[in-house]
C-alpha cells in the first residue's frame, strides 16, 4: 500500500466485521467498568445507609474501585493466557460471558462483601475482553491500517462511557437497573461465533507462548516491562485524574450552593459526557499522528499535553459552566 492512498484502500470487509465486534465488545466493557464510577454514589449510600457525600461512601467507592482494577490486570494477564492455548474467539466469548453475568448479579447486591465479589469478578471479564480483543484486531490489520483500526477500537471506548452515564442519569437513584442492562452484551456472543475466525497468528504462537517465556527471554522481558510501565502511567493518569472529575465537579457544585441532587447529576454528565468527548477526540487523533509523525513521537506528545492540561483542570476551574 502507498504512503499517500488512505489507509482503509484494500481493508476487507471480514477485517471491518472483525473491527466492529470487537469494538462492540469493549464499549460494553467500558460500560461495565465505568456505570460503576457513575452510580457508587446511589448504590454505596443505599448499602450502608449512609447520606450523600458521606465518608464512608467515599472509602468503599475508591476501596471498591481498586479491587476492580486488580481484577482488571488478572482477568488480562489470565485471559491472555488463555486465549494462547485455546484461541481468540471461545476466549472472547468466554470474557464478555463473564462480565455480562456479574454486571446483571450485582442487581441483587445487598452487602458490602457483594459489591467487592462482583466488581471484581466483572473485572476479570472485562480485562480479559480488552486483552482479547485489542490483540484480535491487531492480528487481523496489518501495516498502516493497524495503526488506525487500534484508534478506531480504542475511540470506542467513549461510547460505553456516554452509555453508563446516559444510563445512570435515566435510572437515578434506582442504580440497579443500570447493572441489569449489563446483561445485553451477552447477545454478541452470537454475533462473535458466527462471524469470528481464528486468526492465523494466534493458531502459530499457542503452543509455545506462556508469560514465563515472555520474562525469561532477555529480548521479550525488556520490551514487555518497558511496555507495562508506558501503560501504568496512561492508564494510572485515567484511574487517577480522569475517573476523579466526577468528583471535583460535584465538590465544585456544591461549594458554589448547588443541592445534593443536581450535583450529582450535572457532575455525571460533566464527566460521563463532555470529557469523555473530549477523551474519544484524543483518543482518534493518535491514530493519523502517530502515521504522521510516528508512534512515539506521538505518545510523548500526548503525555506532554496531560503533563500541561491535569493541573489546569484540578486547580482552575471556578465554575460550572451552562453556556
Amino acid at each position: 500500500m502507498s504512503e499517500q492512498s488512505p489507509w482503509y484502500r484494500g481493508v476487507t470487509g471480514y477485517q471491518w466485521l472483525v473491527l466492529f465486534l470487537a469494538s462492540a465488545g469493549w464499549v460494553f466493557d467500558v460500560y461495565e467498568g465505568q456505570v460503576y464510577s457513575v452510580t457508587r454514589g446511589q448504590m454505596l449510600g443505599e448499602i450502608l445507609e449512609a447520606p450523600p457525600g458521606a465518608s464512608a461512601i467515599k472509602y468503599y467507592g475508591d476501596l471498591f474501585l481498586g479491587v476492580f482494577l486488580v481484577g482488571g490486570a488478572v482477568g488480562g494477564i489470565g485471559f491472555g493466557v488463555l486465549a494462547d492455548r485455546w484461541g481468540r474467539r471461545p476466549v472472547l466469548v468466554l470474557t464478555i460471558l463473564t462480565y455480562s453475568v456479574f454486571s446483571g448479579l450485582t442487581y441483587f447486591a445487598t452487602e458490602l462483601w457483594h459489591v467487592a465479589a462482583l466488581r471484581f469478578l466483572v473485572a476479570l471479564g472485562v480485562g480479559g475482553e480488552w486483552s482479547v480483543a485489542a490483540s484480535l484486531v491487531a492480528e487481523v490489520f496489518q501495516g498502516r491500517s493497524r495503526t488506525f483500526a487500534g484508534a478506531i477500537f480504542h475511540a470506542s471506548s467513549v461510547i460505553g462511557t456516554w452509555l453508563a452515564g446516559l444510563a445512570a442519569m435515566a435510572v437515578g437513584s434506582h442504580w440497579r437497573y443500570a447493572y441489569l442492562l449489563g446483561v445485553l452484551p451477552a447477545i454478541l456472543v452470537v454475533a462473535i461465533r458466527a462471524g469470528v475466525s481464528e486468526p492465523q497468528a494466534s493458531k502459530l504462537t499457542s503452543a509455545s507462548a506462556s508469560i514465563r517465556e515472555l520474562l525469561v527471554d532477555a529480548k521479550w522481558r525488556n520490551r514487555a516491562l518497558l511496555g507495562f510501565a508506558l501503560a501504568a502511567i496512561g492508564l494510572g493518569t485515567f484511574w487517577g485524574v480522569t475517573i476523579a472529575g466526577q468528583d471535583l465537579t460535584e465538590q465544585l457544585l456544591r461549594r458554589t450552593g448547588a443541592d445534593a441532587s443536581d450535583a450529582s447529576t450535572k457532575a455525571k454528565f460533566a464527566f460521563s459526557i463532555v470529557q469523555t468527548a473530549g477523551g474519544g477526540l484524543g483518543l482518534l487523533a493518535f491514530g493519523p499522528l502517530a502515521d504522521r509523525f510516528g508512534r512515539r513521537r506521538a505518545f510523548v506528545g500526548m503525555q506532554l499535553a496531560a503533563l500541561i492540561v491535569v493541573p489546569l483542570v484540578c486547580y482552575v476551574p471556578t465554575r460550572y459552566c451552562t453556556c
